[in-house]
């Protein structure tokens, strides 16, 4: 019951979902009920304003008892006969619990509806596929670790050649006799353990 008093007491903020769930259901007493509770606030906010206005007061009750409580009312909300007379022996003059009892009722016949309401959400809640989806942050320290890699990738591209003409050359020196080769130098030093001296990376050529 709480949680549906709060929910009418926001349903203007969101929307008027139960007001709205209530006019669909194809219940009359339902839409009728919901009617009737915000038009009762609205009559509840009149003894709360800065000047109390008596005209205004009896035009809103008489308003809400010929809607909804008086035997042929175009929006009838079903209260009990006893009901019915004792808030139209109390009208003139109005005053704030005046409509408590129809109030009452009416709360106890719309908590089947909050239910019914709650009960079908969580239905369709269990229905609906859940999807996992990852999603990467492309932050400033994402791409430049990106670019980090790229750069080291490309560094590994242009030292693979040089690597495998090492290989070629170490295979050729075991093969060849140290002395009848000479190295033109580029300033790039490597050892030959083979052949016990040390070279600048170049072009070996027949001495």
């Amino acid at each position: 019951m709480e949680e549906m008093l709060q929910a009418l007491h926001h349903d203007c903020r969101a929307g008027f979902f139960f007001a709205t769930f209530c006019e669909q259901s194809g219940n009359k007493l339902w839409e009728c009920g919901v009617s009737f509770w915000f038009d009762l606030q609205s009559y509840h906010h009149l003894f709360y304003q800065e000047t109390l206005q008596p005209f205004k007061l009896c035009r809103q009750s008489q308003y809400i008892f010929g809607t909804y409580l008086a035997p042929s009312a175009s929006m009838d909300i079903g209260v009990e006969q006893n009901i019915r007379k004792e808030i139209y022996q109390k009208l003139d003059p109005p005053f704030e619990d005046l409509f408590d009892s129809a109030e009452e009722y009416i709360l106890t016949l719309l908590l089947s509806a909050w239910t019914q309401m709650t009960e079908s959400d969580r239905q369709a809640y269990g229905k609906v596929e859940l999807v996992e989806e990852s999603r990467q942050l492309e932050s400033a320290n994402y791409r430049k670790l990106q670019a980090l890699q790229l750069e080291k990738a490309s560094g590994k591209m242009r030292i693979k050649p040089r690597s495998q003409f090492l290989c070629h050359l170490q295979t050729s020196l075991k093969n060849t006799t140290c002395g009848n080769w000479y190295l033109r130098s580029t300033g790039i030093t490597t050892w030959a353990p083979w052949c016990g001296i040390g070279w600048n990376w170049s072009t070996f050529v027949p001495s």
